[in-house]
């Protein structure tokens, strides 16, 4: 006797009534839809949701039909009017549509789907089953044809086919189910096709589209693994790019075609197949296996779990290496990251992993000789690493080149020497000090250049400081490290310590040149004409910190010998009256001295010593590799990837790299046999072409000797000869494009070891911020945050333009730089300048800008108008940075008399009162001489006679506003003063004080009543103009000097 039912029939009816199940257009809803759990809540948990989601789908005991007869809802009946012909009507090439009115809620779509016999043949059934059963990769084939035919959004799950015609003669049916919603596809073929015949199947489906639609198809069986190898080599993005072939504009997207997500585990699991992953085991236990089985066997030397560490070697490359060392020698060293994850510890700490690596040059590129991933980076890590080498080699490298780091040094000295790196820097000392070759160690260790280089220019001591002195500098430390003997070396650094130590340059009080204007020519000769052998600047951030090396004692006293000299001249060259030295740095100092205790690592003293043949230390060759093995061979992975897929891969690689190596060798060594030379044919030439080839060939025999192998650059183009016929070089005109795109681009050499015969002028050049980016007014910008205040600032350009030609004038004139830095350190707009001049624009720049500004109103608004006379607004920004300073003195002193409290008198902005003259020149040169002189006169206080002494200050202000339009008012009928900068001095001489113009400010009035604009013009150091306006993005030259404008202020900077 069956059990009897929980929830009865009826019950359940009543319950789908009650709830919403379907949606607007008379579809189930999909079984994640809360409907189903709240009717299951209902029923007291007595049928599951998705038991019931799945006893509606399948209308059992016709429920789904009593339910939409009570609740009015018209059935949708997919296998309606389904005809038994063999195809469907086929009036319409395409398909055919039902009414909607008879059929329900959606039209019924009817098409005719024709499959080739080489389609066909894909997914038939096979002659060896047992049972008639089409091939599993069918249902992919009809989801691409139905999108084909018609572009519907569902994802169709297909049934089982049935294949017989003994039911209702049909041999073959297909049904599929689209959970969105909820349609039904139904397809039959009446007739077995002939076995050299293609098949058509009649389709019948609900017209779906339009309706949006999120799910997608399983992507299983042979159509995972094929796509997962596609995209081994091609990114999932591009992949989905590619398979919209079958789509039209406003098309939906198709079913088949995998999201991102589903893409990028398909390529996973593909990458996984490739290499032998088992993704169920950790890294460590995957090197752990293949150490013993697989195509790794043997590969694997060591492997270390805490902290993890894995050495590998191949058997080609010790052979290769072994081969290779008779010849080459030397060896380049160094670590990489970002290529390895870390691995994971059971804490959840972890730490990054680097790859070690040797490399050497070879025949046909750069060969990679051993190498080592590890988490641990220090001295004793890489002293194994290193000799598992030599035991695995047995062969000594003569030349061994590295970065700074004094981990890898140290374990490279205790390796390769058999003592710590302050011990070979010892020996070599010992060695430069006698003239015999003894006690030497057995291997020449260098550093790189690029690498010393790039330290160089990160020095602290270079931030906030102008690009001259770093450029200076850094070529001063490419010279040394050239250097040959130790005598040439001390004699450069003594004189680079003399001048960054000497606050003045030029001659003295007596006329004698002082010894840093001496040295600071000396250096800059040397640049001009001094070239460094070539390399290659590719370096990385790799440098591994570690302790301070302890120099031997010997080694410090010759440095500290050094820097005794260059402080005793340097302390001789601090004269007062004397110019300031342009290049004083006293901060550099202390690194310098560091990095010269190692000099015999990155000088050239040490090279005829140990009889090496290269002119620079350069691990480019180790960083090319590096750059190779990431872009190139690890271009399958997302980086950093999985210790144990990384091992795999680069084993490959290696493997592959030393069979080219090898065979390049092989290449080389074996001499063509005779028999092939004698039976080569002959090349027949006319005599014309004889004696150009004998042209050709007479000069290649001298241009031959200068050419040199570049290990880089293959195949490179080679210039036309001068002197071809038209003919020839129409040809060549018509290849140049086709051999600039074969010819590979070299990376220039470092600019700091090049040499530069125009360095004077290019030290002397305008130079720029960092950015070419001005500052902007207040009025088109937002509200700023000064402290807990956010303010907006309206018409700034009064002091927008005060600074702009402030702060050109600091970076052009390095007199005038020297006297705002080393007397005027309290006024805030003189530090917003220096900011500005230094940094260039930024966030923090207009905060403070807004603090300097605040303190000028005393406005309690959120808003804060700054338009105001620019001559009163200098006089508020300059206060403490005169123009000129007043002090008067009276001859007898009299302490009753009041006027001594204002004995100090200082002018922000000097008014030219003076009128009548013809153009500025006469109005300025005459005040200035006036205004300035010495005069004497009788105090207005006590009747006594008193001295009044004007003295000019940093910079000299003028406000010539007044004096042009009284000129004007006078001779123009009142119009406007109008001038050009032409008519403006560009020096003037004030008590034998020389001043340059460093700018001008321009009123343009408004029309309308409105406020006016004042806009700066900067003239530079080679004289070129530029206009800085604040409601412009950036500055313009400006060459139209004769233009007539309403000029309100002149700036005048001291020179000397």
């Amino acid at each position: 006797m069956p059990a009897k039912p929980q929830v009865d029939g009826h019950t359940l009816v009543d319950a789908f009534c009650c709830a919403n199940i379907f949606t607007e257009t008379g579809a189930l809803k999909p079984r994640s839809d809360k409907v189903w759990m709240d009717i299951s809540n209902q029923l007291k948990g007595a049928i599951s949701a998705k038991t019931l989601n799945f006893y509606a789908r399948i209308n059992r005991n016709n429920m789904i039909t009593v339910v939409k007869e009570r609740c009015g809802i018209q059935q949708l009946d997919t296998s309606a009017n389904l005809t038994l012909n063999s195809t469907f009507p086929d009036d319409d090439p395409e398909f055919q549509i039902t009414e909607a009115s008879k059929n329900g809620p959606l039209p019924i779509l009817y098409f005719n789907l024709e499959l080739d016999l080489e389609l066909w043949r894909s997914i038939a059934p096979k002659k060896d089953q047992k049972t008639e059963k089409l091939q599993p990769n069918w249902t992919d084939t009809m989801a691409k044809l139905i999108y084909k035919k018609v572009p519907l959004p569902c994802a169709f799950n297909f049934r089982k086919a049935k294949l017989s015609d003994k039911v209702d003669n049909i041999w073959l049916r297909i049904e599929g189910y689209c959970n969105d919603c909820s349609s039904i596809l139904k397809g039959h073929c009446l007739v077995k096709p002939d076995e050299q015949c293609g098949i058509m199947i009649s389709v019948s489906v609900p017209d779906t589209r339009g309706i949006p639609h999120n799910k997608k198809r399983r992507c299983t069986g042979s159509r995972r693994l094929e796509i997962g190898n596609e995209l081994i080599l091609k990114k999932a993005a591009l992949w989905r790019k590619e398979a919209t072939d079958n789509m039209n504009d406003d098309d939906p997207e198709p079913s088949y075609i995998p999201n991102l997500p589903t893409l990028r585990k398909l390529r996973e699991e593909a990458t996984n197949r490739h290499l032998g992953i088992t993704k169920d085991r950790d890294p460590v236990s995957s090197l752990y296996l293949k150490k013993y089985e697989g195509e790794l066997a043997g590969c694997i030397l060591d492997i270390g779990l805490d902290e993890f560490f894995c050495i590998y070697c191949t058997g080609t490359q010790v052979k290769t290496y072994a081969s290779r060392i008779k010849t080459i020698r030397k060896i380049s060293i160094d670590a990489t990251g970002s290529v390895v994850l870390p691995i994971q510890k059971p804490n959840g700490d972890s730490s990054y992993v680097f790859l070690y690596q040797i490399v050497m040059e070879g025949d046909d590129s750069i060969f990679p000789v051993f190498q080592m991933l590890s988490a641990k980076h220090d001295t004793a890590s890489i002293q194994f690493w290193l000799s598992r080498f030599i035991s695995k080699s047995g062969h000594f490298p003569l030349e061994v080149v590295s970065d700074f780091s004094l981990a890898l040094l140290n374990g490279i000295s205790l390796s390769f020497n058999e003592c710590r790196i302050a011990t070979y820097i010892k020996k070599c000392f010992h060695s430069l000090l006698m003239e015999e070759r003894t006690d030497l160690p057995p291997c020449y260790i260098r550093l790189d250049i690029a690498h010393l280089i790039k330290m160089i220019c990160r020095k602290n001591v270079f931030k906030s400081k102008l690009p001259n002195l770093k450029d200076f500098y850094t070529r001063c430390i490419g010279l040394a490290t050239t250097c040959e003997t130790k005598d040439s070396f001390a004699e450069l650094i003594k004189s680079v310590l003399i001048v960054a130590l000497s606050q003045s340059s030029g001659e003295d009080e007596k006329g004698d040149i002082l010894s840093s204007y001496r040295n600071e020519k000396y250096l800059l000769a040397r640049i001009a004409t001094f070239t460094a052998p070539d390399h290659k600047e590719t370096i990385e951030d790799n440098c591994i910190p570690e302790d301070q090396e302890e120099i031997d004692e010997d080694v410090t006293d010759f440095i500290s010998n050094i820097k005794i000299a260059a402080e005793e001249e340097a302390l001789n060259c601090n004269s007062v009256n004397c110019r300031p030295n342009p290049y004083f740095l006293p901060e550099l100092m202390p690194p310098l001295i560091k990095l010269c205790k190692y000099f015999v690592l990155w000088t050239n003293v040490m090279k005829e010593k140990f009889c090496s043949k290269y002119d620079v230390g350069s691990s480019a060759l180790v960083e090319a590799y590096f750059k190779d093995l990431k872009n190139t061979d690890m271009s399958i992975f997302h980086r950093p990837v999985r210790a144990d897929k990384f091992v795999v891969q680069h084993i490959r690689c290696i493997e592959a790299v030393c069979k080219l190596e090898r065979a390049a060798m092989k290449r080389k060594t074996v001499k063509t046999p005779s028999f092939i030379k004698e039976n080569a044919p002959k090349k027949m030439c006319s005599k014309e072409t004889k004696g150009f080839l004998e042209e050709i060939l007479e000069e290649s025999e001298v241009e031959y000797l200068l050419q040199e192998e570049n290990w880089k650059v293959k195949n490179k183009t080679i210039k036309p000869t001068e002197g071809n016929d038209a003919e020839d070089n129409d040809t060549d005109d018509e290849n140049k494009e086709m051999d600039l795109s074969e010819q590979p681009k070299e990376k220039p050499r470092g600019k700091y070891l090049k040499k530069c015969p125009n360095v004077e002028l290019l030290y002397n050049r305008p130079h720029r911020r960092k950015q070419d980016e001005i500052l902007h007014n207040g009025g088109s910008m937002g509200p700023v945050w000064i402290g807990k205040q956010l303010l907006q600032f309206k018409n700034t350009c009064p002091f927008d333009s005060l600074v702009e030609i402030l702060s050109t004038a600091y970076i052009d004139n390095f007199y005038y730089k020297s006297l705002l830095d080393d007397f005027y350190t309290d006024n805030l707009t003189i530090e917003l300048v220096k900011k500005y001049a230094v940094e260039g624009v930024s966030s923090s720049l207009y905060c403070d800008r807004g603090l300097v500004l605040k303190s000028f109103f005393d406005e309690k608004h959120q808003i804060i108008k700054c338009d105001a006379n620019i001559g009163s607004f200098i006089e508020k920004a300059l206060n403490g940075v005169p123009s000129a300073s007043s002090h008067r003195t009276h001859i007898k002193n009299n302490h009753d008399c009041r006027n001594q409290k204002y004995i100090h008198h200082r002018l922000e902005v000097i008014d030219v009162e003076k009128v009548g003259h013809l153009d500025v020149q006469e109005v300025v040169i005459p005040f200035i001489d006036e205004f300035f002189a010495r005069t004497d006169g009788e105090c207005k206080i006590c009747g006594g006679q008193q001295i009044l002494e004007r003295q000019p200050g940093p910079h000299v202000i003028l406000d010539i506003e007044f004096a042009m339009d009284a000129f004007h008012q006078i001779h123009h009928n009142g119009l406007p003063g109008t001038t050009t900068l032409l008519q403006v001095p560009e020096e003037i001489l004030i008590q034998e004080k020389k001043y340059i113009l460093s700018g001008a400010i321009e009123y343009v009035p408004a029309m309308g009543g409105e406020i006016g604009h004042y806009i700066a013009y900067c003239r530079r150091v080679i004289g070129s103009w530029e206009v800085h306006n604040d409601m412009c993005r950036q500055w313009k030259k400006f060459s139209a000097l004769n233009t007539k404008m309403t000029l309100h202020i002149l700036i005048y900077t001291r020179k000397n």
